[in-house]
């Protein structure tokens, strides 16, 4: 079952068992349309766009979750098949993708996917609902100085 916390925002038919959009992301479905796709093995992503306030930060080492967990509220949490860490937040107005090497994450708000959770990724290994909260609401001064502490992070590790 898609969690609740997510069924508001637009989702969109995955190929079943990868990360690969099967539609584009601007090609938005309705719970009711994914649902039977879903329940036939395949996978879905979830939206967030210019017209929505989902904000997701994709952290793909411990590094980036911490200041993740240090700057930001406690949230919708999904361990993503490749064994990082999608956190949900709300946020009006951010228009911010961006990604950092070091630490390895990034912070996506426009027209960008993450593989939702129940959904099989190419390892086999599945996308788990790890923190069942309800999506907590930031500000966009919260996220500019999440923005600009990761920013310095990956300055001091470049060189």
């Amino acid at each position: 079952m898609i969690p609740p916390q997510i069924r508001r925002y637009p989702l969109i038919f995955v190929e079943k068992n990868q990360k690969s959009p099967k539609t584009s992301p601007e090609d938005h479905k309705t719970v009711q349309q994914i649902e039977p796709w879903y329940k036939a093995n395949g996978n879905y992503g979830v939206c967030a766009t210019e017209s929505n306030d989902l904000v997701i930060c994709d952290s793909d080492s411990e590094e980036f979750s911490k200041l993740l967990e240090e700057f930001l509220p406690e949230t919708f949490v999904v361990r993503s098949g490749g064994g990082g860490k999608h956190y949900y937040f709300s946020c009006d107005r951010l228009e911010a993708n961006r990604k950092w090497s070091d630490p390895e994450g990034s912070v996506r708000s426009n027209n960008w996917y993450v593989v939702g959770p129940g959904s099989v990724h190419p390892s086999g290994s599945q996308y788990q609902v790890l923190e069942n909260r309800k999506i907590a609401s930031v500000s966009i001064k919260t996220f500019e100085r999440l923005i600009q502490k990761l920013d310095g992070e990956s300055a001091n590790t470049a060189g």
